[in-house]
């Protein structure tokens, strides 16, 4: 087994993750994307924004130690094309918590430097609260930035080698302490010298999402840390992986802080009412909005307009195939959703704490689908009373 020896002297941190959905989508056609057969309203966009603002700062007040944003395009599924300004607006409106990104989607942005001083700027602004997340990003993004070298079509996808470039070009935009030139394969500037420099140094610590082999090798190699989705197993399975690239590849051993646990969360007053008052929503969450941007976008990479399930059912990724075969109470079941009173999801997320073998991150989202408002706040505050310092004695 090649789990981290080391942990940290301090606790579990846990986020609240937003995505920012328009949940004024009424059937499957209007789910898929770029969703253009949805009207829209600004008021009802505000209103969304708004609600999730109020969700973070309160967040922040019971004690939660982040929040966590997303990068989509042309998506209602989530309305955060620019994560770094959303943070920024919350850097304003909150005073000790983490800003985290999973993530900037980095191949699909013409200039990465841009990126490297959106996040310096954040970082000092705030005092030094950025984690710097990336991605490397779906389909979708691909399509609606007309990136050529990423996952869509019948062309090379040159993704990872993008991620892994600009990675390095923004850490060394940080870091350097005099102009440099940087030729890579797909980026070239002369004369790069970053103003500010982020307030965290060297620089603020990285976050990515990993699935596969390759994207695990590039995060162990630049030291950042990995988000696994899925169930504990899922979880472990990837974390060993990647200690053990970074221990035999390249030559150092990660602590639990690299760790990164993703969790779809709801807390009610018993575990059948919760399990009851959620169901519909994270449905709708996952067959409409996650399953809508993977049909449209499967459609779309194979040259059509509209989803057709014969013609493009057998294109769509395994994890698309979950959303659109959504199945509520065995995804409970797998852990992959943990819904109950505050003493089962308790013991649930030690549960599955003790089974990786430790974490440095819970990711938390707390709102799902079109669920509203005011049942949201109150699994939020049952979160942040009753579990939140139970999580806090982890470590």
């Amino acid at each position: 087994m090649f789990m981290p020896i080391q942990k940290l002297d301090q606790h579990v941190k846990v986020h609240t993750f937003h995505l920012f959905p328009w949940t004024d989508v009424d059937t499957l056609e209007q789910a898929e994307w770029p969703f253009e057969d949805v009207p829209y309203d600004a008021e009802r966009a505000r209103e969304f924004y708004e609600n999730s603002f109020e969700m973070i700062e309160r967040a922040e007040e019971l004690g939660l130690d982040g929040a966590v944003f997303n990068e989509h395009h042309y998506s209602a599924y989530a309305m955060d094309p620019a994560p770094t300004l959303l943070a920024s607006h919350l850097a304003a409106r909150t005073e000790t918590m983490s800003l985290g990104f999973l993530g900037n989607v980095v191949p699909i942005r013409g200039n990465p430097i841009r990126l490297a001083e959106e996040l310096a700027v954040l970082d000092t602004i705030s005092g030094g609260r950025v984690i710097a997340g990336m991605a490397r990003g779906i389909p979708m993004e691909y399509l609606a930035y007309n990136v050529q070298d990423g996952p869509p079509g019948d062309g090379p996808d040159r993704s990872r080698e993008m991620f892994a470039e600009a990675v390095d070009l923004i850490v060394k935009a940080w870091t350097a302490e005099e102009p440099f030139d940087f030729d890579g394969e797909f980026w070239q500037y002369e004369n790069v010298y970053v103003w500010p420099k982020p307030y965290q140094d060297p620089h603020p610590p990285m976050w990515m999402p990993a699935s596969s082999d390759p994207s695990i090798r590039i995060a162990a190699k630049h030291r950042i840390g990995i988000a696994r989705p899925g169930d504990p197993e899922m979880a472990r399975t990837g974390y060993e992986t990647y200690a053990r690239f970074a221990e035999e590849e390249f030559g150092w051993t990660p602590t639990v802080e690299k760790f990164v646990m993703p969790k779809a969360v709801f807390v009610g007053q018993s575990r059948e009412e919760a399990r009851e008052a959620i169901r519909e929503h994270m449905a709708f969450a996952r067959e409409y909005l996650f399953g809508g941007v993977h049909r449209g976008a499967t459609a779309k990479m194979a040259g059509d307009e509209k989803w057709d399930p014969a013609k493009h059912r057998d294109k769509l990724a395994p994890h698309a195939v979950e959303f659109l075969d959504f199945d509520y109470d065995a995804a409970v079941d797998a852990g992959t959703i943990v819904v109950g009173e505050p003493e089962h999801v308790v013991a649930e997320l030690e549960r599955q704490y003790e089974q990786i073998g430790g974490i440095g991150h819970l990711v938390c989202t707390l709102h799902h689908g079109d669920a509203p408002h005011d049942a949201t706040m109150e699994s939020l505050e049952l979160f942040g009373e009753e579990i939140l310092p139970e999580l806090h004695r982890l470590d």
